[in-house]
């Protein structure tokens, strides 16, 4: 399994063990279409859920994500979450959720995954090229003061202030000059997800 993502080791392992994406997901008690979005890449899985994985197909989180003891550091072993940077999220218009491992961060917060950060629509709080540190959160968890990372139509990942009301949610900028997008509560709940908030920013240059 070395070398491959994720999402293709966990397809892998769970076609070996002769298990449908529907019985995985009862397994997990998460919905068949988030096993699919795991194996195709658009999703990420907790760290509850990783280890919950881990256990299940009597292999180490480390073998689920493809990294070594190396790549982790020793420090990573001494102190701290080891959080995987999985690619990028747009702070702008939108880009594409690239989730693939790029590097294993060490940090003092329990985040699940990082992304970096696209576009200026967040700054300067949150600067192009800056790297987030992630944590899924149920929406009924999240405040409205938080930033959230959302997957809308499930290839884009955004990262803005997510305010929910009545009506509906906005996705709010940090940068006055972008204008609020809304999405009404039928709009949110067929086209966007809520994967986690940002818990976490590191600059990079």
């Amino acid at each position: 399994m070395k070398g491959m993502t994720f999402g293709a080791t966990l397809k892998q392992l769970r076609k070996e063990h002769g298990i449908r994406q529907k019985d995985l997901a009862n397994i997990l008690k998460v919905d068949e279409s988030t096993i699919s979005s795991y194996e195709r890449g658009i999703r990420y899985p907790s760290r509850n859920v990783l280890k919950t994985l881990a256990v299940f197909f009597n292999v180490t989180t480390d073998s689920l994500l493809n990294v070594s003891a190396s790549d982790r550091g020793m420090e990573g072993f001494l102190k701290g979450y080891n959080v995987p940077l999985l690619g990028r999220a747009s702070a702008g218009a939108g880009a594409f959720a690239e989730e693939n491992i790029e590097e294993i961060l060490v940090s003092d917060c329990d985040a699940d995954f990082a992304l970096r950060v696209h576009g200026d629509s967040m700054a300067p709080i949150l600067p192009d090229r800056s790297v987030v540190l992630v944590k899924t959160v149920l929406p009924s968890k999240f405040k409205n003061s938080d930033i959230g990372v959302v997957i809308v139509h499930q290839d884009e990942s955004l990262v803005k202030y997510v305010h929910f009301h009545k009506e509906g949610v906005w996705l709010i900028s940090e940068n006055k000059a972008y204008t609020p997008v809304f999405f009404s509560q039928a709009d949110w709940i067929e086209s966007c997800e809520l994967i986690g908030k940002v818990v976490e920013c590191r600059i990079r240059f």
